[in-house]
């Protein structure tokens, strides 16, 4: 599998392509080191605001290429590390991120939507993990699924190696939106972009980080945190700011329109 990105201002596209044509887009070494090299430049940017995931052509991603693995490619044991730094990277990075499934979606697969803040997929997507048919476990996924769905239903996935349907993910908490095709789901991505758009870029890093902290903590615990989290951040002067100037209805500094500017590439900001 191939890793293109491209950078749309504060939109960055990963998509996965097959590295042969005719072969279904799957998850090697190589291609987990270009994921992992893409996710670090978004990190690091001071630009990326919200990282997309998509295949192409009806595929997604069909998981691990099984012909490495069985033909014993050394790079195996490092590769599922760099897999597990992929997904953490992308649930704990500072951006929203948004999957877009056309197609299957298979194995580590769908530890790469699990990991997204905002799932989407058209109807004929399906969702599949048969690492226990084959004596594996989808021990790197199952705790993203585990912040998605019950833990039952998590188990209930994985014991289902002929995989669910895009109705059933969606009932099961995997997806977030359903699309009748790829054209309607083009159209909810922008949708959900520009509501991304709107967001105070730190707060997202910060509400990526403050959730999985809650969900950690008994209740009381948590309300507590957040009383301490809100009495920080009512204090912050750009808060403040943003504060005053919604009251007034002035327009927020950092809210952009989604769309090209055709002198520098760059997202337009509103006012």
């Amino acid at each position: 599998m191939i890793i293109h990105c491209k950078e749309e201002g504060s939109v960055w596209r990963l998509r996965f392509r097959a590295a042969h044509e005719g072969a279904p887009p799957t998850i090697t070494y190589a291609s987990l080191e270009a994921l992992f090299v893409a996710l670090l430049r978004a990190q690091s940017s001071d630009h990326c605001r919200v990282l997309i995931l998509e295949g192409e052509a009806g595929e997604f991603c069909r998981g691990m290429d099984l012909d490495d693995v069985a033909g014993g490619d050394p790079h195996t044991h490092d590769g599922v590390r760099l897999y597990a730094r992929c997904v953490s990277a992308l649930r704990e990075g500072p951006f929203a991120v948004v999957s877009l499934v056309d197609g299957p979606a298979v194995a580590g697969a769908v530890g790469l939507v699990a990991a997204a803040d905002i799932a989407l997929a058209t109807r004929t997507s399906s969702f599949a993990l048969p690492e226990v048919m084959l004596g594996l476990l989808p021990s790197i996924v199952l705790p993203l699924l585990m912040e998605r769905m019950p833990e039952q239903k998590a188990r209930f996935l994985a014991l289902t190696p002929a995989g669910v349907s895009a109705e059933r993910a969606e009932a099961l908490g995997l997806i977030d939106g359903l699309c009748e095709d790829s054209v309607a789901l083009e159209k909810a991505a922008r949708s959900s972009i520009k509501q991304l758009l709107r967001l105070q870029p730190a707060a997202v890093g910060e509400l990526k980080r403050f959730s999985r902290q809650c969900a950690a903590e008994p209740l009381a615990e948590g309300i507590e945190h957040g009383v301490a989290m809100t009495h920080t951040l009512v204090q912050q002067p750009m808060t403040l700011s943003a504060i005053r100037a919604f009251v007034a209805g002035e327009p927020l500094p950092w809210v952009e329109r989604y769309g090209r500017d055709k002198r520098d590439g760059r997202g337009k900001r509103d006012g």
